[in-house]
């Protein structure tokens, strides 16, 4: 089981997979009314599977674009602020005091 769950699609979807949570919802409240049966020509199982299928794309590529554009960076500021904060007192005394 562990090896399949290293496979890289379910490695990327857990990385996404809070961003997927934050869109998920709005995208949904949006789509909807967009393809209830009553507005579109589809049958009703029909349209349910294209709402359902527009969700899970739209909330893919969006999670990905959330991920990439605020995610990704602010980790990297949070490490980057995180190892600035965590060296030794000391370092920075003999630092100073060369000066």
């Amino acid at each position: 089981i562990g090896r399949a769950l290293e496979a890289k699609p379910l490695v990327t979807l857990g990385v996404l997979s809070y961003a997927i949570y934050l869109v998920h919802f709005p995208l949904l409240n949006l789509i909807m009314p967009a393809l209830r049966p009553a507005t579109t020509a589809l049958p009703p199982d029909l349209a349910a599977g294209a709402t359902l299928a527009a969700v899970f794309t739209a909330s893919l590529l969006s999670a990905a674009i959330l991920h990439r554009l605020v995610e990704k960076p602010a980790h990297r500021a949070i490490r980057f602020y995180a190892s600035r904060l965590a060296r030794r007192p000391g370092e920075e005394r003999a630092a100073s005091a060369a000066d």
